[in-house]
């Protein structure tokens, strides 16, 4: 692992997935951020359990209009960060925030803490990629084939029926769904076809 200043920390060998994760959209969605100066715990937990596989303290620090850093402690032996925000006005209106990279000082709407590690930092500064980019692209069509699928209510089988039209979902909204998943679908057969030489629900 590289140390400070030598890029990136992790080249590629974990993911997204493998991290807790701090979203700054979720913070302040919860009034987190935007509810003055504070503290509490956040808490990290499996979605399928609701085993919690992480927590750390937080206080949020206002020292002016649209100036908030955030410090952060956990673990043991004690950790300890202090992350400043700053914003962004999009053209469309509004405020936008943003994390800046305790290492680079680059804007990141996430931070991420890999296994063992001891700091929150940008997906670029430890080199983390996405589940789905190690994918091939036969696996990733028929994985987000799937993902509709159990969207609406089936099963990841793409061999069975296509599923029908959820209860009190809009026609347009089903049909555009369906032809997405039908597009993944056959563009995952046609990659298995050219690979093994039969449908990817037969191997």
């Amino acid at each position: 692992m590289g140390g400070s200043g030598s890029g990136r920390l992790y080249g590629g060998g974990l993911t997204v997935e493998d991290c807790l994760t701090l979203d700054v959209n979720k913070l302040i969605r919860d009034g987190i951020v935007n509810a003055g100066a504070h503290s509490g715990t956040l808490t990290w937990a499996k979605c399928a359990t609701r085993e919690t596989v992480g927590s750390m303290g937080y206080e949020v620090h206002v020292d002016g209009p649209h100036i908030v850093r955030l410090r952060f402690y956990w673990g043991q032996p004690h950790f300890d960060e202090t992350v400043w925000l700053e914003t962004t006005w999009p053209y469309f209106g509004g405020v936008r925030w943003w994390f800046t990279c305790p290492r680079c000082a680059g804007r990141a709407a996430k931070l991420h803490l890999p296994p063992g590690e001891k700091r929150f930092l940008c997906r670029r500064c430890w080199g983390l990629s996405y589940e789905s980019q190690r994918e091939s692209p036969m696996f990733r069509a028929l994985t987000q084939a799937q993902k509709i699928r159990l969207r609406l209510g089936g099963s990841t089988d793409t061999t069975a029926p296509f599923p029908g039209r959820p209860k009190g979902m809009h026609r347009r909204t089903y049909q555009r769904l369906r032809d997405q998943g039908e597009r993944y679908e056959r563009a995952s057969w046609s990659l298995a076809e050219s690979r093994y030489g039969v449908p990817l629900g037969c191997i």
